[in-house]
């Protein structure tokens, strides 16, 4: 086992606001290939084709080979890793964790990245790898539980940390008080920007700085800065 886990957190932007993350990430791909995941957003948001059609249009894309990936029922570890990376699309937060656990595949998640995989995850894609869910309900992207799900725990790979994805700063006091409920921290990311995690130290990566919240504390990091999780 490699044991060292590799992951990308973007804040939710289109193609031109998320390309110095994207561009990022297609620098760690060896093989150039991808496996793609649109169940937070299809089919009932966007159909598979218009998701699959959005995964294909970041310049940052064009030499990667992508699979969307619609049957889990094949999937295992010897499959999963056939690729450098898996892509968490961004959606509903609450379905997307609710296909995670049905399908099993926080289980061979956790098992990829132990054996040297990527995990890009945007917008619910990010949240989802967080301790819990509960940003998922604030600020003005916030989503709809359709799907009444209870259990709003996280896959908790981040040591221990919240994603906020969409961040603003309208979305502070927000942020501080949930930070302060659940004794963790916050890591607000704006939609052009994202982080790179390689085990405990993340790299800013985008156009704007990101926001960590602890306990009544904040401080922003820019692009390029690094800091311990």
């Amino acid at each position: 086992m490699i044991n060292t886990k590799k992951i990308i957190l973007a804040g939710g932007g289109d193609a031109p606001e998320s390309y110095k993350v994207d561009k990022y990430f297609s620098s760690l791909l060896v093989k150039k290939k991808m496996l793609f995941f649109p169940q937070a957003v299809s089919p009932e948001i966007w159909s598979y084709a218009d998701a699959l059609n959005w995964i294909k249009t970041p310049t940052a894309f064009q030499e990667i080979s992508i699979t969307m990936c619609l049957d889990m029922s094949n999937i295992d570890i010897k499959k999963l890793l056939e690729y450098d990376a898996i892509y968490l699309m961004g959606g509903n937060t609450y379905k997307l964790l609710n296909f995670i656990r049905e399908s099993k595949l926080d289980n061979l998640m956790l098992e990829y990245l132990d054996m040297g995989g990527i995990i890009y995850g945007i917008s619910a894609g990010a949240i989802v790898l967080g301790l819990n869910i509960t940003t998922a309900g604030i600020g003005p992207e916030k989503d709809e539980n359709f799907i009444n799900l209870t259990d709003l725990n996280g896959l908790n790979i981040l040591n221990g940390i919240i994603v906020a994805t969409h961040y603003s700063p309208e979305m502070n006091n927000e942020l501080l008080k949930l930070s302060y409920e659940n004794n963790a921290k916050i890591i607000g990311i704006p939609e052009s920007s994202g982080i790179y995690l390689e085990n405990r130290i993340s790299k800013v990566l985008g156009f704007e700085a990101i926001t960590i919240f602890d306990n009544g504390n904040m401080q922003s990091f820019a692009e390029g800065s690094s800091f311990l999780l």
